[in-house]
């Protein structure tokens, strides 16, 4: 949409812009931002320009915080975003203009379009609203898609909002098909089974149950496929499990399993079958994890990390073969390179695993890490011909939004966490915090912000939550003369170098500065 607007006022389109009733101060100042993240001759910066905002999955986290906090203060008039935004920021919307009825491939639920519909005219904001739904196709295309018009009017009757659900009973559903037709006519307890395979034996059980059930549309690829990522919201109730194991043997911690799996809200929303299979859930999960690692103390520590048993017992047995080596690491650089092929081989993510050319992702961690801009990183990886798996066999090459989720998603959040683990299990219980954990610490940080510095990360941790602007203000800061690391600690001799530093930025972070 954001493209679309770009077009057609540069082919010179004549009714004013939004940004014609919006804060031309406002305005200015988002679209020097953006302009920094991705370059002038960017959709979203010439979008910003225009007026017109992009909030979605992989903004960038200050660019994102400034468009919620100018629509909330009715300095910008026009967001186009995904419905997270208006249904998780209480924002002054006067109309809600509904481009189509599905989320990416999913159709958008009842409750959640009833809840969206329901920003739109808030009391003490508006008094009154407009929901417009401006997909032609469900007029145009009525004779041979009429589900289209079918699923806009069914949106509207409040009487069709779905079930609350848990997403512990989705490793209860059954196995769908690629196609959505068929579902995998195995036993319930047969797949939980499953869950708990990796490597060799899981693809041996998905060969299995795909040469048994081709007729019906399954095969090895996909069916590996859904047991991953099943595996993904299994890690969260093993760290759960782990977390309340106590110090009893295992017989008597079990009747406390089956408590706890009884007090979840999916025991509660299930019919008596399904929480049977929950029951065995948590058991097999219980057992899986006694059996990995039986130490309660050592559980308890695999809990702090927020990974799986399995990636946890993985994590440990790589600190355990290069303790010494590892405390020998001086610098941030040296810690990327080290811990490289652990996340390679824990963190779940085809673009870590499978992008090319070989070293490209390794490229975009250095420049992401030195405070590169989003616009450097992206040519980057174009020039690169950087490309991701796709298909069967196939490759497709990187586009904007798989580099901004790859840096933001997988650098981002997967990766810190897995080397926070590793201070954990190097340094103890005071991990990262630890005396000695200096250098693993700074890397840390570095890859959680994409910052080159402790001071513009400690710049970005007191609330200046954008990578552009941290390091700005982190340099104004050190040429003035200031030489340590603390941003707060430099704030009562250097305030009004920050403040002429954030002259140039959006108002959200002048109110952020002006809290603290």
């Amino acid at each position: 949409m954001a493209e679309r607007a770009v077009e057609v006022y540069e082919r010179g389109f004549k009714l004013p812009s939004p940004a014609a009733a919006s804060d031309a101060n406002e305005i200015q100042r988002l679209t020097h931002l953006a302009t920094q993240h991705f370059g002038a001759d960017s959709m979203v910066t010439k979008a910003a320009a225009l007026g017109a905002f992009v909030h979605h999955g992989t903004t960038p986290q200050g660019l994102r915080l400034s468009i919620e906090h100018a629509m909330q203060s009715e300095l910008i008039k026009l967001v186009i975003c995904t419905s997270t935004l208006a249904q998780g920021v209480n924002l002054p919307i006067r109309y809600l203009i509904v481009s189509g009825v599905n989320q990416g491939a999913e159709r958008i639920k009842t409750r959640d379009f009833q809840n969206l519909i329901g920003r739109a005219g808030r009391a003490g904001m508006h008094t009154e609203g407009l929901v417009l739904f401006a997909d032609p196709r469900v007029i145009d295309n009525n004779r041979t898609e009429r589900w289209r018009l079918q699923a806009a009017v069914g949106l509207l009757n409040p009487e069709n909002s779905e079930e609350t659900s848990s997403s512990l009973l989705e490793l209860l559903t059954p196995i769908s098909s690629p196609d959505g037709r068929n579902t995998l006519p195995v036993p319930t307890a047969d797949v939980l089974q499953a869950y708990f395979k990796r490597g060799y034996e899981l693809q041996a059980w998905a060969t299995e149950m795909g040469d048994a059930y081709q007729r019906l549309g399954f095969d090895q690829r996909s069916l590996t496929k859904e047991i991953s990522s099943r595996q993904e919201l299994l890690s969260a109730l093993e760290s759960y499990l782990m977390a309340n194991r106590g110090v009893d043997n295992f017989e008597n911690m079990l009747p406390r399993v089956r408590d706890l799996a009884a007090a979840t809200l999916a025991y509660s929303l299930a019919d008596e079958a399904t929480k049977a299979s929950l029951v065995q859930l948590f058991e097999l999960s219980a057992t899986n994890i006694e059996q990995l690692v039986p130490e309660p103390a050592r559980q308890a520590a695999y809990a702090k990390t927020l990974l799986g048993a399995f990636d946890s017992t993985m994590v440990e047995a790589w600190v355990q073969e290069r303790a010494d080596a590892l405390r020998a690491l001086a610098t941030p650089d040296d810690w990327l390179q080290a811990v490289w092929p652990l996340f390679i081989a824990v963190v779940d993510d085809k673009l870590l695993t499978g992008m090319q050319p070989p070293g490209i992702s390794t490229q975009l961690a250095q420049g992401w890490m030195r405070g590169n801009s989003y616009r450097q990183l992206i040519d980057l990886a174009r020039e690169a011909e950087a490309s991701k798996p796709w298909g069967e066999d196939g490759r497709r090459k990187l586009t904007e939004a798989d580099v901004l989720q790859f840096l933001e998603g997988c650098l981002g959040f997967d990766c810190p966490l897995v080397a926070a683990a590793v201070g954990q299990f190097l340094f103890g219980a005071a991990g990262l915090n630890d005396e000695e954990a200096g250098a693993l610490n700074e890397f840390q940080k570095s890859l959680a912000y994409g910052l080159p510095s402790k001071l513009a990360v400690s710049t970005y941790e007191s609330g200046i939550a954008d990578r552009h602007i941290a390091q700005d203000v982190a340099f104004h800061i050190w040429l003035a003369g200031y030489e340590g690391f603390n941003f707060r600690g430099a704030l009562p001799e250097y305030r009004e170098v920050v403040a002429s530093a954030l002259a140039a930025y959006p108002s959200y972070f002048g109110s952020v500065f002006d809290s603290l």
